[in-house]
């Protein structure tokens, strides 16, 4: 819990920076500098050794599609869709998460719909719809493609080190980065001819190196651990943990106005997303003792 805690506070802070910073800038330049980047910065602790190596090209398209695909379709979201809107749209991931992992287990849980819905409902309570809306198609598919992607990684990746006994992912991630890049780079070389974009210049790329390290390695590091060590209901709500977060943020660190009645509902709404994870854990791990081992 408290690595997506932590995850989530630093992801609040980053949503808006990256639409000032690299909203105007080819996407899947964005992209690959962002995984590039961390994967470079980890690459010295690599150190994991695998039997099979077929488990190394599970990695990769792990980090192919959590991070590199994610990664691309969330910056292109950016030329259709102001960072509120984007924000709106991302409401969406706890249920992918659910019914990704629902699938692929072939088993439907009453609290994990629950949960999931929870999140949806109580982040959409937390938005400020005072603002004026003009979804276009293009975005809205953009960010539910990465909804859908985030979500897909998060569940595979559960899967894998859970199948592999892995508690701690920080020695995965320099393939996971790597993954990411090697799909993202392709995209970026071939877009030069199709987009007319400004440049990227010497302060854009130590920008998005440093951003990429920072809110792309280091922080979804920190999400993964938590991935790991928490039930899939639970990381369903997390995953919208970050949007009440950057609400608060904005308000207080970028001094927005915002209501007093939104301001305390959102502090509310956040409390209740907290703790309510929080208690179903304590009482999952209760659950988990009491079971009879035949």
């Amino acid at each position: 819990m408290v690595w997506l805690l932590l995850s989530s506070l630093i992801l609040a802070f980053s949503i808006p920076i990256n639409k000032r910073l690299f909203g105007d800038l080819n996407p899947f330049t964005t992209a690959s500098i962002f995984c590039l980047a961390s994967a470079l910065f980890f690459f010295p602790f690599c150190k994991r050794k695998w039997k099979n190596p077929s488990d190394w090209l599970k990695i990769l398209l792990i980090g192919a599609v959590q991070f590199g695909l994610m990664y691309v379709l969330f910056q292109s979201s950016f030329f259709f869709l102001n960072g509120h809107e984007v924000a709106l749209l991302m409401v969406s991931t706890p249920a992918y998460v659910v019914g990704i992992d629902s699938v692929l287990s072939k088993r439907w849980s009453r609290s994990s719909i629950i949960f999931a819905a929870m999140a949806v409902l109580l982040t959409i309570l937390s938005m400020d719809f005072s603002q004026k809306f003009h979804f276009q198609w293009q975005g809205i598919m953009l960010i539910q493609s990465c909804n859908f992607s985030f979500a897909l990684g998060q569940i595979l990746l559960k899967r894998f080190c859970r199948a592999q006994n892995i508690s701690n992912t920080f020695s995965l991630n320099s393939v996971l980065y790597g993954g990411a890049a090697i799909i993202c780079f392709p995209m970026a070389f071939f877009s030069r001819k199709y987009l007319s974009l400004p440049p990227y210049t010497a302060a854009d790329i130590s920008n998005a190196s440093l951003f990429g390290i920072v809110c792309c390695g280091i922080c979804h590091w920190f999400w993964n651990v938590g991935t790991l060590r928490t039930p899939t209901h639970v990381l369903a709500t997390m995953n919208n943990l970050q949007i009440p977060l950057a609400v608060i943020v904005s308000c207080v660190a970028f001094g927005e106005k915002i209501d007093k009645f939104r301001f305390t509902g959102t502090m509310a709404i956040l409390g209740i997303m907290i703790l309510a994870p929080i208690l179903a854990q304590k009482n999952y791990k209760i659950s988990k003792s009491r079971e009879v081992k035949f």
